[in-house]
């Protein structure tokens, strides 16, 4: 049986990443002690009921995270129809 090269590992714990989806265009990556939030930024969503801005995310409300963290997130645009 041919001997198998071993490979240097990482320092760092490793820890299968939790990538979630929440509310609209949001996604959190919770890895090693660090939390990601990320949107597509492009995305164009409902208008607002005053009718001046598009969602672009929201969380929707309070989010509570699998870390116990709770997030809140409001991005929009000016509605360029207005």
């Amino acid at each position: 049986m041919a001997k198998q090269k071993q490979t240097k590992t990482s320092q760092v714990p490793q820890t299968n990443p939790a990538v979630i989806s929440i509310g609209e265009n949001i996604v959190v990556k919770e890895e090693d002690g660090m939390t990601w939030v990320g949107f597509k930024s492009a995305h164009r969503g409902n208008i607002s009921p005053s009718g001046k801005t598009l969602r672009v995310a929201s969380t929707l409300g309070n989010v509570k995270l699998p870390s116990g963290i709770t997030v809140g997130l409001n991005a929009y645009v000016p509605n360029p129809n207005r």
